[in-house]
């Protein structure tokens, strides 16, 4: 999501009042559910994660890194999400590091791989899964996965991805005008707002920032998704880099140029090609047999691929198939004295002492 699309610019002002009106319907849903008696509350402290927009901002990542935080404490965490495009045999259901890609979803099935310790749980439902998992698990920690919509479950954090552009051409720029779900008032409800983001481009959208979000008085937090190492798909053998040599990118993701950015940064040179699918796609033996012919006609001994999409290709790859090993870094926040780490921290003493306190906004 570089821009709006450029069929929403030329119609802005068809869709502009249609952007109102869809902003209005949720503002009331809102409502009704915040005054409503029948939300959830979960037993254990809930932290959601979820975006104001349409599109990837960074939700599975930061999933992932919250899993760790929790199990690097001895603490049990669920996740509970839809599972996007995800075909359970039954719901709810339990995701395994052996299920498969089609039954749980591609993130699902990552975080479940990379998290063992933790249990991921699909279902549009997450008030049945929640309760489910209480029952059967009595986690310490329950992650609501692209939860900021999803009012029916009550929350003690409430963590919302902003793009870049949501700070800029797409403020407040609501579907089908744009590409946010709700209007900027919904933004209230954020406990945290959190910004995929290098530290040099955060500092340039600061004034961005200080214009539309200041007044909320919520501490603003920059990541970034840092490769670490190469990883065979095959072998599970790790390398530093590719050695220089070229390469063939393959993306089913929302925003490859994203991927080939990083992938640019980390090898030091740029993808042969970019073969980009649609997101979350669903990959064939015939779409592995296209790369592997695509990487020979250019050359490019390895393929690189996503870890989204690593979970999909791990039973159809071959040798050349490599995907790289991600981690979190993060910055100073604005309005805060804080990393994000740091806060979440703050956040869990102050549940386990008893004394539910925030960080006071700091004012740099």
């Amino acid at each position: 999501m570089s821009s709006l699309p450029a069929l929403q610019t030329s119609l802005a002002p068809i869709l502009w009042p249609l952007g109102k009106a869809y902003a209005l319907a949720m503002r009331l849903r809102e409502r009704r559910w915040l005054k409503g008696s029948d939300r959830w509350r979960p037993p254990a402290p809930c932290i959601s994660v979820g975006n104001i927009s349409m599109g990837g901002s960074g939700k599975t990542p930061l999933c992932d890194w919250l899993l760790g935080w929790a199990t690097d404490r001895g603490l049990t965490p669920v996740v509970l999400t839809r599972g996007y495009k995800a075909k359970p045999l039954h719901l709810p259901y339990v995701v395994e590091p052996s299920s498969s890609p089609d039954q749980a979803g591609d993130e699902p099935l990552l975080l479940a791989q990379a998290h063992p310790d933790a249990r991921v749980v699909v279902d549009p439902v997450r008030v049945r899964s929640g309760a489910y998992t209480w029952e059967r698990y009595h986690p310490d920690l329950f992650v609501l996965d692209d939860g900021f919509q999803h009012l029916a479950v009550e929350r003690d954090l409430d963590l919302v991805l902003l793009h870049p552009d949501d700070l800029t051409t797409g403020w407040n720029r609501v579907f089908p005008a744009g590409m946010w779900r709700e209007g900027k008032a919904a933004l209230g409800r954020a406990s945290a707002f959190c910004i995929k983001v290098s530290s040099p481009a955060f500092a340039m959208l600061r004034p961005a920032i200080e214009q539309h979000l200041a007044e909320l008085g919520k501490p603003v937090f920059p990541f970034e998704i840092k490769p670490q190492a190469v990883v065979s798909l095959t072998g599970g053998e790790r390398f530093a880099d590719l050695g220089g040599r070229p390469y063939l990118l393959a993306t089913g993701v929302g925003a490859p140029s994203q991927v080939a950015d990083t992938a640019t940064a980390y090898l030091g040179h740029a993808p042969a090609e970019v073969m980009a699918f649609p997101d979350h796609h669903a990959f064939t033996a015939a779409d592995v047999q296209r790369m592997l012919e695509r990487a020979r006609a250019l050359s490019c001994p390895r393929v690189l691929v996503t870890p989204k999409d690593a979970v999909k290709l791990r039973n159809l790859a071959t040798p050349e198939f490599v995907t790289f090993e991600l981690s979190l870094a993060f910055g100073l926040g604005l309005f805060s004295t804080q990393t994000l780490p740091q806060f979440i921290e703050h956040f869990w003493n102050s549940r386990q002492s008893g004394v539910n306190e925030l960080e006071k906004p700091a004012t740099n």
